[in-house]
């Protein structure tokens, strides 16, 4: 990404956590959805005032090269995100990279860095495609 300055979700909250901890400032990635729509990550660091503050790269970062935005409505959003979330965010899990399933599977796993939203199953040693799966959520 620093070569290409282009990245997804993944890469965009993983190089801003690195910075952050080059800097001293704990940080982690997090991921989960937006209801209704796919998989995102983001990140939070840690200010002791205020505990762990969201931060979410890839949204800004994606209207900086929408037409038709001003300066000012790109910074009012990229303001937005450095420190705030829309309330469409489910967080499914923080900082847990690759962590053993249990039992564990003998197939392949479908992310290798970081647990999918999505379940991992497999039948007879296969995986279930994940189009087969019928995923909802409802309040409890």
């Amino acid at each position: 990404m620093l070569d290409t300055g282009f990245g997804d979700c993944v890469t965009q909250s993983c190089l801003f956590v690195a910075l952050c901890r080059a800097a001293g400032v704990p940080a982690r990635v997090t991921g989960g959805r937006f209801l209704c729509t796919n998989d995102h990550y983001w990140a939070e660091f840690f200010e002791p005032s205020r505990g762990w503050v969201p931060v979410d790269p890839t949204i800004p970062n994606a209207l900086m090269m929408a037409p038709g935005l001003s300066r000012r409505e790109v910074n009012a959003v990229c303001d937005f995100y450095f420190g705030g979330l829309e309330s469409l965010r489910l967080t499914m899990h923080r900082e847990q990279l690759a962590l053993p399933l249990d039992p564990s599977k003998r197939s392949e796993r479908r992310r290798s860095a970081f647990l999918s939203t999505f379940a991992e199953a497999e039948c007879g040693g296969r995986n279930v495609e994940k189009s087969t799966l019928d995923v909802r959520y409802r309040p409890i």
